[in-house]
């Protein structure tokens, strides 16, 4: 099957149904990078065939602005990519920088709305409420319908709605992104397949790192009111009084990392000259505690495999971002984690690498599973 080619349309593009501008044929790296519930970017080098021509720039259309529709996988359809910035050097060489169509959803923004729940939160994307209109649709697979709390009392874009900060979409309910050019999924899992990499086997190369840089094992929430302040309990693992047990962790990292935790706007609907109790203010924070798992070394693992579909029965081309890989290295043990990054090659038609990780698995689950295989 011949090899897709970067297509390059107007601004103004939506349908992709054409070959627009046509094909860019002078490319000679294409990367795209795409991130769980993160960056999703394109990286070029062309050459524009004069030196130090800009008119050769212009006349090409390769521009900031202009979309390029490019492939992000080698089994997903082509994405749409949007320039934004445009280098060339004195041979005339140029690199292209291009962010995913949805990165256009920070230009639309909401505010003045407070949705209760996922699905009209999901109404509210896809009404009239986004300003200005918006030409992108939302939809999600997941059923649980728990409140959903955001402040939208001022401007906050679309973008900072669905994920990256405090009340998103993704911080109450989880899931993964998926874009599938103008609609954005909320899905419970994006993954489609499970794959075995083996070291002495399929494994070609393997990079491992473990991070507790953001990692808490106690918090100690307060609230503030004028002049009163209420202070909660101090809830730890890591050995001192009260004690709480840690699914994630344990009793192995005891070493203190504090979050001091302002929990006043979770008392907002208290009647006016009234205060919570230490109980709830503890409470608060127990919860933020069990809501967020901070208290867990997050780990991540560079992996390439060779092709080998009659040993796995599944061509490592095959699998897409956050797919499950079951890693086995003499050094880490046995490793079960999601697809967290790709790096897909345009030119080629094949990952350049992937790597995997997952907030759910922990040091301490690590350890245990060495220990019980030892």
């Amino acid at each position: 099957m011949a090899i897709f080619r970067p297509n390059l349309y107007l601004p103004s593009e939506t349908a992709f149904t054409t070959l627009g501008l046509g094909k860019i044929n002078n490319l000679s790296s294409c990367i795209v990078t795409e991130e769980r519930n993160g960056g999703f970017e394109l990286t070029g080098t062309i050459h524009f065939g004069a030196v130090n021509d800009l008119a050769a720039i212009m006349f090409s259309g390769i521009a900031p602005g202009y979309i390029i529709l490019a492939k992000h996988s080698p089994s997903e359809d082509p994405e749409p990519f949007r320039i934004y910035d445009v280098d060339m050097d004195i041979m005339g060489n140029a690199t292209i920088k291009a962010r995913h169509i949805s990165y256009d959803l920070s230009g639309y923004y909401i505010h003045g709305a407070h949705p209760s729940s996922l699905w009209t939160c999901l109404a509210l994307l896809n009404g009239n409420t986004v300003k200005p209109s918006c030409p992108f649709r939302f939809a999600s697979d997941i059923t649980s319908d728990h409140p959903i709390r955001l402040d939208i009392d001022y401007p906050k874009s679309v973008r900072d709605i669905m994920g990256g900060t405090q009340g998103s979409m993704l911080d109450v309910y989880g899931g993964e992104w998926r874009y599938n050019k103008y609609n954005c999924n909320l899905l419970l899992s994006r993954a489609q397949h499970t794959y075995n990499v083996r070291f002495g086997r399929n494994m070609v190369s393997f990079r491992y790192e473990e991070n507790t840089e953001s990692c808490i094992n106690s918090v100690l929430p307060y609230y503030k009111r004028d002049d009163v302040i209420v202070y909660g309990d101090y809830i730890s693992n890591n050995g001192t009084s009260p004690t709480i047990t840690s699914p994630r962790i344990g009793t192995a990292w005891r070493q203190p990392k504090l979050k001091i935790l302002d929990v006043t706007n979770e008392f907002t609907d208290l009647e006016y000259g009234t205060t919570p109790t230490r109980t709830q203010v503890t409470a608060k924070g127990q919860a933020y505690y069990d809501a967020n798992h901070k208290d867990q070394v997050l780990y991540s693992a560079a992996v390439v495999a060779v092709d080998e579909p009659g040993i796995e029965g599944l061509d490592w081309n095959e699998l897409t971002l956050c797919d499950i890989c079951n890693i086995t290295h003499p050094m880490v043990g046995q490793l079960q984690a999601k697809i967290i990054k790709t790096t897909y090659n345009c030119l080629t038609d094949r990952y350049d690498s992937i790597e995997i990780g997952t907030p759910k698995l922990t040091l301490a689950k690590r350890l245990s599973a060495l220990e019980k295989g030892g």
